[in-house]
């Protein structure tokens, strides 16, 4: 049965509902026009049949799923959990994993660690864990690829001229 489009009595916005491919759906429009509900019913159905027959796409995944995995694959110690949590609650369980880039990396510094962090507590705090996310989620086929290199950031070789 194809996904159609009502109006609720109730509070007269727009719904989108039926059965595609076994799933139910029963949502509401983006907006109030009935034509553009209709084609978002439709763009709907088509991905609900895309993702039935080929499987779910890679682009659909989020960092909360690939955060769950992570974390029952197998044990993670108390600080990887709270190292985790900080970057779960900085980007939400929402966002997408093709979206994690170097600018997803300046705002986690931003939220995440104090203000003039070290290198190091950038790497040990977001990049490092988000990381192990990442490869977690690529081997599982869940994003496009091994996480790019561009989310490291450039640190010098040695100690500073200070020590």
């Amino acid at each position: 049965m194809p996904l159609t489009v009502t109006r609720r009595k109730s509070t007269g916005a727009l719904t989108i509902s039926g059965r595609v491919a076994g799933q139910r759906v029963q949502r509401r429009a983006q907006g109030d026009d009935p034509k553009l509900a209709q084609e978002e019913a439709a763009a709907l159905e088509a991905e609900i049949l895309r993702a039935a027959w080929h499987g779910e796409r890679r682009d659909n995944f989020t960092l909360g799923d690939a955060l769950r995995s992570y974390l029952e694959a197998k044990p993670r110690s108390r600080d990887t959990q709270a190292r985790l949590r900080r970057i779960r609650d900085a980007l939400g369980d929402q966002t997408k994993l093709s979206k994690i880039d170097q600018d997803t990396i300046s705002r986690l510094r931003r939220e995440v660690l104090r203000p003039g962090a070290a290198e190091a507590a950038l790497l040990r705090g977001v990049v490092i864990p988000l990381r192990a996310v990442l490869h977690h989620a690529a081997r599982r086929g869940w994003c496009s690829s091994r996480p790019a290199a561009s989310i490291i950031p450039r640190s010098r070789a040695g100690r500073s001229e200070a020590d």
